[in-house]
């Protein structure tokens, strides 16, 4: 029993030994391990200060000579020096002034557009107002447009030119305007003409009344009106002793509205 608890005794003692002599090295191990360490880290940094003073060394030598050169550049005051023109100067000079030149000529344009908007603004509500009125008239009555007039002389069966010298007819020919708010169907006309002596020629002496109003025309012709424009054309016999040289009168009239007008000259 006793050998047996020495026996027992020296085991442990071994295993705390071998214990404390893997200890003892690995103490050992990481001693020289961080002295070396110090010792790396201190030389990095001695290289890296000395690299800073380097740096700091050519800053400071690159100021001290900028400074110097900018005290030597400076222009001594009474000396003449000629300006120095760049030529990335000129290039935007240049173009400024092109800039200048294309704003003044758009100003110039707008200004061009400004006027001839107003102008035809103007011209546009005129018109639309004319043509209001004349929507307006046309719900009342007809209207005869491009009426027109000329002398002619009677020819005979042969195609032969009347011993007279004098016209004895004048054609008459104008368009009533299309008119939707004018029902269809046959619209008596009447024409008048008036000499240059102011006399209404009518060769059988025919005249329209209503009322106190009378209307004294020269031709009457019916025109089938279909609401679309519509031509007519028609002759009117002349009085001898009413024709004379000069100027002649030609109203076109429907009932008792007198809707067109033109005037010829016979010379």
């Amino acid at each position: 029993m006793y050998k047996k608890s020495i026996h027992t005794f020296k085991l442990v003692a071994g295993a705390l030994a071998v214990l404390c002599s893997v200890l003892i090295f690995q103490l050992v191990r990481n001693h020289s391990v961080h002295q070396e360490f110090e010792t790396k880290s201190k030389l990095e940094n001695i290289a890296l200060q000395n690299q800073i003073d380097e740096i700091f060394g050519k800053y400071d030598s690159l100021k001290a000579a900028t400074d110097a050169n900018a005290y030597t550049s400076r222009p001594v005051i009474g000396e003449d020096f000629p300006k120095v023109v760049f030529e990335d100067d000129s290039k935007v000079a240049n173009k400024i002034n092109l800039l200048k030149t294309s704003i003044d000529k758009d100003k110039n344009e707008v200004v061009f557009l400004t006027n001839r908007i107003s102008f035809n603004t103007k011209e546009l509500n005129k018109l639309s107002f004319d043509d209001k009125k004349r929507a307006n008239k046309k719900v009342h009555y007809l209207s005869a447009v491009n009426v027109n007039a000329k002398g002619v002389k009677i020819l005979s069966d042969l195609y032969a030119s009347s011993p007279e010298k004098n016209i004895q007819q004048i054609r008459v020919c104008f368009t009533l305007e299309n008119n939707e708010f004018i029902t269809k169907g046959d619209k008596n006309i009447y024409i008048q003409v008036v000499n240059p002596k102011n006399q209404i020629i009518s060769v059988n002496n025919t005249s329209l009344e209503t009322g106190e109003t009378t209307l004294t025309y020269s031709e009457q012709v019916t025109a089938y009106f279909n609401q679309k424009d519509t031509d007519v054309c028609t002759y009117v016999n002349l009085e001898k002793n009413k024709t004379v040289k000069g100027k002649y009168l030609v109203n076109i009239y429907a009932d008792f509205k007198k809707i067109g007008s033109t005037t010829f000259e016979y010379n």
